[in-house]
């Protein structure tokens, strides 16, 4: 919302500052949902296509959906939106779904390599990953991707789960670690600001920390992790609405919600009330769409998913038939 409010820029109003602190939350929220993931798929020993084949069409039918409703409610979209809509995992409609399923993919590799690792080979894995990623990568930026930042948070979860287990278990430490994690970054966010508004060069950097391999990022998001981790209930509701987790963030990250109902219903907003009281517009907002996309991916998933996964067992049939001929031919020819 450069118009309105830019994030990437330092700023002297207290309400901006907030707002770009909680636009960290967001990447704190991806980087505890790939320490979940990777913590059960350490135990998974092989590859389920059939997953992976069901997230692909669930993020494609919901693109295509949005996008009808789009086009039917008299919007102009673009021939490029249209694409990327009709293509959304190519095209990075979603980033995250298009990471998380190449890191589901190789997961079963990774567990491997970790298998073979003892403890003092695996410590110093970690160490390498934190001395490159987590240090140079995160100043210099040169060869970093995304799926870089997932396989190295593998890694980390990898060795607290196989070897610190007193550590995720104590929870004063864990809580000490949050609380001074979370003001540790709000300090180096106010210095990153104090120079920006100081140094023309650093005046658009405000977001530059909201990565996944930051490490104060990770260590926020591992000491909420080990302090649910350490609570031992179940809950139905809860569990539903954990099953709706990625169908929640396909519908609320669609590309034609970001870029027309979100700049419109801010956009409103402004125009009529002003933000004077944007802090808390912006935590309203976020709870709204969490219930809403709930209210949705509940109503997908008792609906439309359950004709869909119709035809992805088909896919998934059609697909095992045509690997395993594949790999007949690869080792014919060997």
């Amino acid at each position: 919302m450069a118009g309105f409010i830019d994030i990437r820029n330092a700023t002297n109003n207290y309400r901006e500052f907030l707002i770009i602190f909680i636009r960290y939350l967001g990447q704190i929220g991806n980087c505890i949902f790939i320490i979940c993931s990777a913590y059960f798929l350490l135990d998974s020993k092989e590859l389920n296509i059939k997953k992976v084949i069901n997230i692909i069409f669930d993020t494609f039918l919901i693109s295509i959906i949005i996008m009808i409703l789009y086009i039917i409610s008299g919007h102009n979209i673009t021939f490029k939106e249209i694409i990327k809509c009709i293509f959304p995992i190519t095209f990075n409609n979603n980033w995250f779904i298009g990471c998380y399923i190449l890191y589901y993919i190789i997961h079963p590799i990774l567990n491997k390599c970790i298998q073979f690792l003892d403890k003092k080979q695996l410590l110093r894995v970690n160490i390498f990953i934190f001395l490159y990623f987590y240090i140079w990568q995160f100043i210099k930026r040169s060869t970093y991707t995304d799926i870089m930042g997932f396989i190295a948070l593998y890694f980390i979860v990898a060795y607290l789960k196989k070897y610190m287990n007193n550590f995720r278990k104590n929870i004063r430490i864990n809580i000490y670690i949050l609380i001074s994690s979370i003001l540790g970054l709000l300090f180096i966010l106010l210095i990153l600001n104090f120079l920006g508004l100081n140094i023309s060069l650093l005046y658009k950097k405000m977001q530059y920390m909201a990565i996944i391999i930051n490490p104060i990022i990770v260590m926020i998001s591992l000491s909420i992790f080990n302090l649910f981790l350490n609570k031992k209930f179940y809950d139905k509701k809860i569990n539903y609405i954990s099953s709706l987790t990625l169908l929640i963030y396909i519908i609320h990250d669609n590309i034609l919600i970001r870029n027309y109902l979100k700049s419109w219903y801010y956009s409103n907003i402004f125009i009529k009330y002003g933000y004077t009281y944007i802090n808390f517009v912006v935590l309203l907002t976020a709870f709204m769409v969490l219930i809403v996309s709930i209210f949705l991916a509940s109503i997908y998933k008792e609906t439309i998913q359950k004709i869909s996964r119709l035809t992805c067992d088909r896919i998934y049939k059609c697909t095992k038939r045509i690997i395993n001929k594949i790999e007949e031919i690869i080792i014919k020819i060997n």
